[in-house]
């Protein structure tokens, strides 16, 4: 069964909270003032059906937006590191292979920036 009562960061923002129960508290008390003078409270309770029905909304609303913003974060964390590692491993293979098919086996500055760039003439056409 999927627990009704979030907390920690889960939980909807204090402010929404605050602001609901302060708004139900002044809907019942209108409520029963209407009661206690004899009024028909009918309209009162449409308005406060409506208005909760509206709180629950931005609720419901504001609590799918943090869970979005923590799942974009998440994948936006996991595609660069695993992008970033992708491109390290292609460049170093690349310029591995072309410092081998040329026959260097001591690897320096020079030797490096020769092989990269000869690796990014393979990849990138000349146009």
């Amino acid at each position: 069964m999927t627990n009704l009562i979030k907390t920690g960061s889960d939980a909807p923002p204090t402010r929404i909270l605050i602001t609901g129960v302060a708004v139900l508290a002044i809907l019942i008390g209108g409520y029963v003032a209407l009661m206690i003078t004899g009024h028909d409270p009918t309209g009162l309770i449409a308005a406060i059906v409506t208005i909760l029905g509206v709180l629950g909304v931005g609720i419901h609303q504001e609590t799918r937006i943090q869970e979005q913003n923590k799942t974009l974060m998440k994948i936006d964390r996991q595609t660069n590191g695993v992008l970033d590692q992708r491109i390290i491993e292609g460049t170093t293979v690349a310029v591995h292979k072309v410092l081998a098919d040329a026959g260097i086996t001591t690897i320096t500055d020079a030797n490096i920036v020769h092989a990269a760039t000869e690796a990014i003439d393979e990849v990138v056409p000349t146009v």
